[in-house]
């Protein structure tokens, strides 16, 4: 499952394992199942990307403002150990 709102999207991963985690900018089409799909608000520090429940996570930059946000994961069910994040930045709006 996951979960998005204007700040930010989380997604449910098989847990005590590892999950590959790529992001993409553009409008790729990506292998998987399409979980969720919005727009986020991106703050000045860019993106956030990792394990909320471990703490551990990574920061890249990116602009701020609008992003458009859609997030693929390589199993319907929850037990994800692949999830992909396309992103495009929606200048100007």
């Amino acid at each position: 499952t996951a979960v998005m709102n204007s700040k930010g999207v989380a997604v449910s991963t098989l847990g005590d394992t590892l999950v590959d985690v790529v992001v993409y900018e553009g409008e790729e089409d990506i292998q998987g199942t399409e979980y969720i799909s919005g727009v986020i608000t991106v703050g000045s520090k860019g993106l956030q990307v990792g394990n909320v429940i471990a703490a551990s996570y990574s920061v890249f930059p990116w602009p701020a403002g609008l992003t458009k946000v859609r997030v693929f994961a390589d199993t319907p069910n929850g037990n994800a150990t692949r999830i992909s994040f396309v992103l495009q930045p929606l200048y100007g709006l």
